[in-house]
């Protein structure tokens, strides 16, 4: 009886262990996924950030006129806030899906 209760607990830990591997597998593709969002994200806050550079040099030169400026400057801002809040957000995120605590995960 013994051993049949040793097997048992045996075979339950193995599903732990099992279960645990699964979830660190799908927690590190998670990750990924979170750097890969914040990498495009990153790289489109840099085209922003240039585009916003060469705006006043284009009014200035005559491409822009005042009202297309201030209209692309704030298009640009929106645009600019919204992807820094967005990387908070995958940051978070992929601390979570890090240690664990990531609400995917379950």
């Amino acid at each position: 009886m013994d051993s049949v209760k040793a097997h048992i607990s045996n075979v339950a830990s193995l599903e732990s262990i099992i279960a645990g591997s699964d979830g660190q597998k799908i927690a590190n593709a998670l990750a990924k996924q979170y750097r890969e969002q914040i990498t495009d994200n990153e790289q489109q806050l840099e085209k922003i950030g240039g585009l916003k550079a060469t705006l006043y040099e284009n009014m200035i030169a005559g491409i822009l006129n005042k009202d297309d400026y201030k209209t692309l400057k704030a298009k640009y801002t929106v645009n600019e806030n919204r992807l820094r809040g967005a990387l908070d957000l995958l940051n978070q995120q992929l601390e979570n899906a890090l240690d664990g605590s990531a609400e995917h995960l379950r």
